[in-house]
């Protein structure tokens, strides 16, 4: 006889109906279980991932509408800098003097903050920048402040400026020695209109400047500057978990990622980058899972309910 056939013969004449009744519910509660909870798992999953992602997609919308508002903040600062009376001044002197006349300006660095420049602590809570300098009328560099040490060499700066020269003092987004910077310009003009000189803030756009966007700002997720000439990560909020020069198509295994070309923020470029947001998917897993918990654990209790008033009866 078969192991089939001797089951079958228990279940047929060796146990009373109460037991098999009791058996059937127990299959039939697990069965139902089981495809209850694969059913509920694959359809939350498709709804949470399609609410998720419309959030993620709101969220990096916001991040850009913010950034814009701190650049825009950022060009505001260099324009109210170059209007006090300090540096009107130190200008005004050097205009007077024919500085923009001469054939071969020397270039000044300064060790310490020059007097046309407001305290470091204005600067550095209105603009971000590594290096502010200072040019005459024809556009030319005539000073040099490092903010933040060791000072650009001549040559780098003059390349920064020559494209910024090109765009007439449009705030721009130029690429020297593989280094992104946002250079950011303010002009002033005397009486009649003419130029005096031009206060420049010249700002990497590196791990730094993000980490205060997002500190300011409160934004969620990870904030970077992708390369789009080779999908790379250029900076991020967060390096130690995005690092520079990481590929796009590897963090798309870990992140929902959404972003525009830099050039929809205003500003000319000579450089391909784009600002994303970053978002990780274990939050959308961890999610998923606590409301599946939530939700076995109430079914759980449903289901002793049941059997016990069945057994009772």
């Amino acid at each position: 006889m078969t192991i089939l056939s001797r089951v079958y013969e228990i279940w047929r004449k060796g146990l009373s109906m109460v037991v098999k009744t009791l058996i059937l519910t127990g299959v039939a509660g697990l069965s139902s279980w089981w495809v209850m909870d694969h059913l509920l798992n694959e359809r939350i999953g498709v709804l949470f991932s399609r609410h998720f992602l419309e959030l993620m997609e709101q969220q990096a919308s916001k991040d850009r509408q913010l950034l814009h508002e701190f650049l825009s903040f950022h060009s505001w600062a260099v324009t109210l800098f170059v209007r006090q009376e300090n540096f009107f001044h130190h200008l005004e002197n050097y205009h007077n003097a024919g500085w923009s006349l001469e054939d071969s300006p020397k270039v000044i660095y300064h060790n310490q903050k020059p007097s046309w420049l407001p305290g470091r602590s204005v600067t550095r809570k209105m603009a971000y920048a590594t290096h502010v300098a200072l040019l005459d009328g024809e556009f030319r560099l005539r000073e040099v402040y490092a903010q933040v040490p060791p000072p650009m060499s001549e040559e780098n700066l003059n390349e920064l400026l020559v494209h910024n020269s090109k765009e007439h003092g449009q705030n721009t987004l130029t690429e020297v020695n593989g280094v992104l910077n946002l250079v950011t310009t303010a002009a002033l003009q005397d009486q009649n209109g003419e130029t005096m000189g031009w206060l420049v803030f010249i700002s990497p756009m590196n791990d730094e400047l993000l980490f205060l966007f997002q500190q300011q700002y409160r934004s969620m997720g990870i904030a970077a500057f992708i390369n789009n000439k080779d999908d790379r990560v250029v900076a991020s909020s967060r390096p130690e978990l995005v690092a520079k020069g990481s590929a796009v198509s590897q963090l798309q295994r870990n992140y929902h990622i959404s972003g525009k070309k830099f050039l929809d923020h205003g500003f000319s470029a000579d450089a391909t980058v784009r600002f994303v947001t970053l978002i990780p998917l274990s939050q959308l897993d961890d999610l998923s899972d606590s409301v599946l918990a939530e939700e076995r654990t109430y079914r759980g209790i449903a289901h002793v309910v049941l059997t016990m008033v069945f057994l009772a009866i």
